[in-house]
């Protein structure tokens, strides 16, 4: 943590429980840089959790790591797969460096249940501006989902039969605080996940600024569009970014998440029901400024 031995046990000493939100959110870049934000941090944080009982006697601090539903990993290739809170993360690491470190960081998480007395893992969804509209986060630029908006906003068509559960960064944060502070939810992974799917071209083309420039189209005809980008050079950069968030360079399904993969909330969604938590329908005023920003990404 950057800290000398005297200040690392000051601090153990004084903490009473961790909220880790802290990580490498890029899906683009070198593994060891992922290895040392995601999971390293999260072993330093183990180790602050458990080391006031090693030192001082008494109990250990909570840890509360948050985690991704990406964490999930690949669709199967055949058949059909759930994945709820009770599921551990997949054996098999995923392709992507950033889900990868988070499923290692998992890993280690619900190992370092027998050193510390709760330790609970919170696996969020894709985190958008918050539900008065608000700020867009500070580096959107690095956001795959954002990236992949701008990229087809750029191409100007959309395929009608894809699904987005987005996340209010507000909500999210209330949600994971009241998980937390309940004592009976101890040692417990929770999906903090927008239940209501919503169109991804209802998303993209309900905002004014892309009136009449994109398009909804049945996948057949979306892939048409794509390829006949392949010839366009200024589309290059918009065409590498649908071609990885479709999964379209590994021949997977466009829309594997409810065709091959399940993602269940539904323990989640009762606990925060019950604290008198909702998620909000879309603002208008954050799909809005989302949109307009996505189009002013560079090609």
């Amino acid at each position: 943590l950057g800290l000398g031995r005297s200040g690392f046990d000051h601090l153990a000493e004084q903490t009473d429980a961790i909220l880790h939100s802290a990580a490498n959110v890029r899906h683009f870049g070198h593994y060891r840089d992922f290895l040392t934000d995601n999971v390293d941090a999260t072993a330093h944080l183990v180790d602050l959790a458990a080391r006031r009982a090693a030192w001082y006697g008494g109990s250990t601090a909570d840890l509360h790591v948050l985690s991704t539903i990406s964490v999930s990993g690949a669709p199967p290739e055949d058949g059909f797969r759930l994945f709820t809170e009770y599921d551990a993360v997949p054996d098999q690491p995923d392709r992507n460096y950033y889900i990868r470190s988070k499923q290692e960081a998992e890993r280690l998480a619900e190992r370092s249940r027998d050193r510390i007395g709760n330790v609970c893992i919170h696996r969020v969804g894709n985190i958008v501006f918050a539900a008065d509209g608000g700020p867009l986060q500070r580096n959107i630029r690095e956001n795959a989902f954002f990236r992949m908006l701008g990229a087809l906003a750029r191409i100007g068509v959309v395929p009608d039969d894809s699904h987005v559960w987005l996340c209010h960064v507000d909500v999210v944060a209330a949600a994971v605080v009241a998980l937390a502070e309940t004592p009976a939810l101890a040692n417990l992974t929770h999906h903090v996940e927008h239940a209501r799917r919503d169109s991804l071209a209802d998303f993209i083309t309900g905002a004014a600024s892309v009136a009449g420039t994109v398009q909804p189209a049945e996948f057949g005809s979306f892939l048409n569009r794509v390829a006949a980008a392949v010839d366009r050079p200024e589309l290059e950069t918009a065409l590498a970014e649908i071609l990885e968030s479709f999964g379209l360079l590994r021949g997977v399904s466009p829309q594997s998440r409810g065709r091959r993969l399940e993602v269940c909330s539904d323990r989640t969604q009762q606990f925060l029901r019950r604290m008198g938590i909702a998620w909000p329908e879309i603002p208008p005023e954050g799909q809005a400024s989302m949109i307009a920003a996505a189009l002013e990404l560079k090609p």
